[in-house]
This record gives C-alpha cells, structure tokens and sequence, in this order.
C-alpha cells in the first residue's frame, strides 16, 4: 500500500491490510481494460461489518462511540482517522486536483440488514459527499452492489433479504444503480463473504453498469446477471437532463 493522500499502483489489498479481496480489484482492471486511454484512480475506503451509519456525517461519531470495541470500530480507529467520511471527502479533493470524479461505488447492508430506511440512508450520505465536493448528481451516478444470495454453499445469504432494499435504490436515487450478486458463489465458510471467484465477478459487474451508464461502451461478459438495460440508459438520460434544469 502507498502512503495516504498519495497514488500507487493498485494491489490488493486496496483498503485497509485486513480487507484482502473485494470488489474494487476487478472493478478497476475492467475499466482499465476497457478505457486505454483513460488512468482509473480509486478510493478505497471500506470496514467490514460496518453500518451504514458509520459513513454518515451527522451519526458516525455517536455510532462509533457506542461501538468503540467492534471490529470495524477498530478499522475506523486504525485506518481512517475515526471518520471514514471524513477519510473519502480528503481523498476524494486530493483526487480532484488531478482528475475528475466519475461515480460513487457502495457495497454495504449486512450490518443494516433488512431496514426499510436504508435507502434514504444511502441517498443522504450520497447528497452530503456531492455536496461537499462540489458535484452535480448528473454527473456522478452511484452504483450499488447486492449482498450474497443463498446458493450452494452450506453457509450463504446471511442477509439476502436486504436485497429488497437495495433494489430499492433506483426509486429513491434518480442517478442510482442496482449491480446484481445473483449467482456468485459464497465462501462456505460463513454467511455473508463471497469466494474469491465471486468477489471478481462483482467487480466486473460493477465496471459494467459504470462503462454503461457513464461512458456508453457495453463490454461484452459471459454473465447472465448483468442487471442495466437499454431501457434503463435511456432513463438515465432523461433524469439527468431533468436534474439539469432544475
């Protein structure tokens, strides 16, 4: 890892040294691969098991100092300052200084599992970080990841049900993306992780909405999940110029 506030080239692991494996690694190869002429640049900022409220300007201290002990307490603590908000708005300036902020990516919802509110949740912290970086909706549409669905693995979809709030999002979020978890394998060795295969094929899958949805190039994957249609671009495109005149 490369020090803070400071580019490297992207290894796993891309977060915090106990992340490992997650989405982002395939994410950024696949728009690499499919944008030659464009460097991608990430900002990795993640704790697993954490709430979304963590991540909200106005809860995350209230949570944290309720939760001092907890794991991703702990991550927050050793990794991000004790305010992974704070963290991505820091990062998020540094990066603007030399390029050009393209879209949001989130994957959360086992700590939240379930909740009804989650949703609105999401569309605050997604309004309190365009807002504080000077962004226009328009052009930073957030893509969001489904959690692990019950499949082969003995221990799998912990917390599949949340998916019915995630699918949510494009309701609540006009610029919002659902990005499919149907069909990825599990770890098998708990309830909410994918394998290693299938934390790849996510990160593809959240290329895909972005090449879609923000560069209009469709990469052609052997994936019978990919989740954004010709009619959801076509949306997308009357939203935004809604959002433009308003």
């Amino acid at each position: 890892m490369g020090s803070t506030g400071n580019w490297y080239v992207a290894k796993c692991p891309i977060v915090s040294p106990v992340g490992k494996l997650g989405p982002s690694d395939y994410f950024g190869r696949t728009m690499v691969a499919n944008l030659p002429n464009h460097k991608i640049g990430v900002i990795a900022v993640a704790m697993g098991g954490s709430p979304i409220e963590m991540f909200d300007k106005d809860k995350y201290q209230q949570k944290y100092q309720d939760n001092y002990n907890e794991w991703w307490a702990q991550i927050a603590r050793n990794y991000y300052g004790e305010n992974p908000y704070g963290r991505i708005i820091e990062m998020a300036k540094k990066a603007q200084e030399v390029g050009v902020i393209k879209g949001i990516l989130l994957h959360q919802g086992c700590s939240n599992c379930g909740d009804p509110n989650w949703p609105n949740m999401v569309k605050k912290i997604y309004n309190d970080m365009l807002n504080d970086l000077g962004l226009q909706a328009a052009d930073v549409p957030l893509f969001v990841g489904e959690v692990e669905y019950k499949g082969e693995a003995a221990q799998s979809g912990g917390c599949e049900g949340h998916n019915v709030q995630v699918d949510r999002i494009p309701e609540v979020i006009p610029t919002g993306y659902v990005v499919s978890a149907k069909g990825l394998p599990g770890n098998g060795k708990d309830p909410w992780h994918f394998s290693a295969p299938g934390y790849r094929v996510l990160g593809k899958r959240y290329a895909q909405q972005a090449l879609r949805v923000i560069y209009d190039i469709d990469p052609e994957f052997d994936d019978p999940y990919i989740t954004v249609t010709e009619k959801e671009i076509d949306q997308r495109i009357t939203d935004v110029n809604a959002l433009k005149t308003t």
